[in-house]
């Protein structure tokens, strides 16, 4: 391995390293490809489980503070890192519904997906599934740095987020983990701040080709202006010993600007890689430079909590360390917050989107020995999550061979309950082409018209295809509008002369034709 010899930078606090500019010119060169190439984990963070579960806490956090709420504005929900927009879209859906069918039906609220890249929030503005939602007034878009704390603009209200009456909402999955931490070391009782030295093996200085390392140096717990940032760090000098520790500062930061933004009646979900347990202490300190060259940390959970209490907020964290994602969630406000702790409870300690992605990962490898009634019973379980859908419909499709009325009327519903759910992401992304899927199902169980329908989706989101193309000929046909039909079987031969099928379809037709 050749040493690395180009020094970069070394006396610096890590909050204030070269790193997390890198990080971001790296984010703000890919734009959505972060996402749409996997770079950027956000599997579990998107799916319609994990919607559902931060929904279902934002809804007892509105049902505490309902008395305070002003009927003529909006409750502001607001996501940080935002990436592909997909959790936002889905936490929409799920949140109007259970306002719909609860007492509060008549709350209002603003959604507002937030990313430091001025180019996701235009991938944002052209997405097709988003455009209801902005039409509607329910969703908007900003850009907002973590690090400078800017003031958001609402680009489709065109005016500033500010003097707020209602709480608001802040949502940050996978976003903690990647803003600006410092480091700590604890030896026999004395606190130690971890300076970062960085070397790179070229000139030009890239996130893959660093060597990172730290330099401790004694310090006093009077070492941020901010006294209750000390006295979490005071906390920790005192009970722990002999451990290197994170400390989210950014994190804290966000918390206590929207906090003010709020007038101090704000809840924070945050789901992260890291863990709330004092015990894991000395464990919490990874992270670094991924494989697609991201940078990441773990998150001191638990030092968020403290730092949120030393501000006289309520803290919820999960009662064991979680495997993929802890979710832990903080209030502040003139409320106990009694309902918002039953709905932390029932959503994500008791069984969360941690726990069901490691159950959902395991029966998903059982698909092939499945019934179709144990397998739509899972699709429900998921919230008619798309990704599962489509990696079930081979066995679906094996089912129909003993198909009822009864059975079509529960694969209409799949089709249509896991497509408001979808959120396409682009041609090089999704992992396979789930409006053909649907297309083909609802062909089969003698659905020609639907089926075209999302034939047609195929075509705008994976682009033209002699498949595609044939089976909208194959509907059209079985619809009896055979001159449409023999346009589509013509759109197929211009696309693949060699198909053998449409040729032999077009004779038919035109002989039908000609009669």
């Amino acid at each position: 391995m050749t040493e690395a010899k180009h020094l970069v930078e070394h006396g610096r606090r890590l909050s204030e390293s070269v790193l997390w500019q890198l990080q971001r010119d790296l984010y703000d060169s890919r734009g959505i490809q972060s996402w749409a190439h996997g770079s950027v984990p956000q599997t579990i963070t998107t799916t319609p489980f994990i919607a559902r579960a931060y929904a279902k806490v934002a809804l007892g956090f509105v049902r505490d503070i309902a008395a305070q709420v002003d009927p003529d504005e909006p409750i502001y929900v607001v996501e940080l890192g935002a990436g592909s927009g997909r959790f936002g879209y889905r936490f929409c859906l799920h949140f109007a519904d259970l306002l719909e069918r609860s007492p509060l039906q008549h709350t209002t609220f603003k959604y507002v997906m937030t990313d430091v890249s001025p180019g996701l929030v235009e991938y944002w503005q052209a997405h097709p599934k988003l455009q209801s939602l902005v039409a509607s007034g329910v969703m908007d878009f900003g850009v907002f740095d973590a690090i400078q704390l800017n003031e958001i603009t609402l680009v489709n209200a065109r005016r500033p987020l500010r003097d707020i009456r209602n709480p608001i909402i802040l949502l940050a999955n996978y976003f903690f983990d990647s803003v600006p931490h410092d480091s700590f070391t604890i030896r026999e009782h004395e606190l130690y701040e971890n300076l970062v030295r960085i070397t790179s093996d070229t000139p030009d200085a890239q996130l893959g080709g660093l060597n990172v390392t730290f330099e401790p140096n004694a310090i006093t717990t009077e070492y941020y202006p901010e006294p209750a940032r000390n006295r979490v760090l005071e906390e920790y000098r005192q009970h722990l010993d002999n451990v290197m520790l994170l400390f989210p500062v950014a994190g804290m930061a966000c918390v206590r600007h929207f906090k003010a933004l709020a007038q101090d009646q704000l809840l924070v979900i945050a789901g992260d890689i890291g863990s709330a347990q004092e015990y894991d202490m000395g464990d919490s300190a990874a992270g670094g430079v991924g494989a697609e060259h991201n940078f990441w940390l773990e998150v001191n959970f638990h030092a968020l909590g403290g730092y949120v209490r030393e501000l006289g907020g309520h803290v919820w964290h999960p009662p064991f360390r979680h495997a993929n994602l802890n979710i832990s969630t903080f209030a502040f406000g003139r409320s106990e917050f009694a309902e918002t702790a039953l709905a932390y409870d029932d959503a994500v300690a008791r069984l969360g989107p941690d726990d069901f992605f490691i159950d959902a990962r395991v029966i998903s490898n059982q698909f092939k020995e499945m019934s179709r009634g144990e397998l739509l019973a899972f699709l429900r379980t998921t919230g008619w999550d798309s990704d599962y859908c489509l990696q079930m419909l081979p066995f679906l499709m094996d089912s129909l061979v003993d198909m009822s009325w009864v059975g079509r009327q529960d694969l209409r519903r799949v089709v249509e309950e896991t497509w408001r759910m979808y959120y396409p992401l682009g041609h090089d992304a999704d992992p396979g082409d789930l409006a053909f899927g649907f297309g083909v199902l609802l062909y089969t169980i003698g659905e020609p018209a639907a089926a075209i329908e999302y034939f047609h989706y195929s075509l705008d989101l994976f682009g033209v295809d002699a498949r595609t193309t044939f089976n909208i000929a194959l509907c059209l046909y079985r619809l009896e509008r055979l001159a449409e039909a023999l346009e589509w079987v013509d759109r197929t031969l211009e696309l693949d002369p060699d198909a053998e099928q449409a040729s032999e379809m077009r004779a038919t037709l035109s002989q039908s034709l000609s009669r």
